[in-house]
């Protein structure tokens, strides 16, 4: 294998998702399925963009814990004792300006800031997140599973309109295609053979990225030295799955 990151649609879909937040006044959100290397990209462009990192866990989900998470995501050291205090201290500690020619600019202004899981946000929490990046004038996407967020209401309904319009615009990963399943194959030392790269095709299509690397790398251990081989594949999936039904995943759609 080579550098272990390889350039798929979900890493271009991120990198215009970053560039679009950076260069308009909206947040841009990115949603998928589980395991479709969004996470990986956005790790990608956090050493890249010299970018902002964060992953939304359950000690996250409210409005206290949402600005706990913003101060260890920049690394500022925890002031404060109360939730107000936190509060307080990540507007403070963002709006922190310098001098730049003739003109003040906010610290944070530079950098994108990417929030991971996003959906486990309660609405009052995203709502309070927006107003942190509106007011700092920080490029903010949101990347996460699904469109519903955490404990959401009917009675919440007209609010979470009015958040939704202040993110835009929404790009969604889809499983990888069949450009995608050829890089990686080329990532991982896939032998050059039209059988084993329609196979892989066709299991990456009905999976994952995920899935399929897990795959790749199985066949790797199988293969032990030389190129991944289609014998190599097919003993890897039937060593995932555990039965010869299996194979019919590698099987490429009429």
């Amino acid at each position: 294998m080579k550098s272990g990151f390889v350039e798929i649609s979900a890493v271009r879909i991120v990198r215009t998702a970053i560039d679009r937040a950076m260069t308009w006044q909206y947040p841009s959100r990115v949603i998928s399925r589980p395991g479709m290397g969004k996470t990986t990209a956005l790790r990608h462009f956090e050493q890249e963009r010299s970018a902002v990192y964060c992953t939304v866990k359950a000690q996250h989900k409210d409005t206290a814990g949402m600005f706990l998470m913003l101060l260890d995501a920049y690394g500022y050291y925890r002031r404060g004792k109360t939730a107000r205090d936190h509060a307080n201290q990540v507007y403070r500690d963002l709006l922190r300006t310098r001098f730049d020619g003739e003109e003040w600019v906010p610290d944070a202004h530079r950098k994108p800031l990417l929030v991971d899981e996003y959906q486990t946000l309660e609405a009052t929490a995203l709502r309070e997140l927006l107003n942190v990046v509106d007011e700092c004038r920080i490029p903010l996407v949101l990347c996460g599973n699904g469109e519903r967020l955490a404990k959401e209401r009917r009675d919440e309904r007209a609010a979470l309109d009015q958040i939704w319009n202040r993110v835009r615009p929404t790009y969604r990963i889809e499983p990888p295609d069949v450009d995608d399943c050829r890089a990686l194959a080329i990532e991982h030392n896939v032998e050059f053979d039209h059988a084993a790269y329609a196979s892989l095709a066709a299991y990456g299509e009905m999976s994952s990225v995920r899935d399929l690397v897990c795959l790749l790398l199985e066949a790797r251990a199988i293969a032990v030295a030389g190129p991944i081989k289609l014998h190599h594949i097919e003993t890897a999936v039937l060593t995932i799955h555990g039965n010869r039904n299996a194979l019919k995943l590698l099987q490429p759609a009429d």
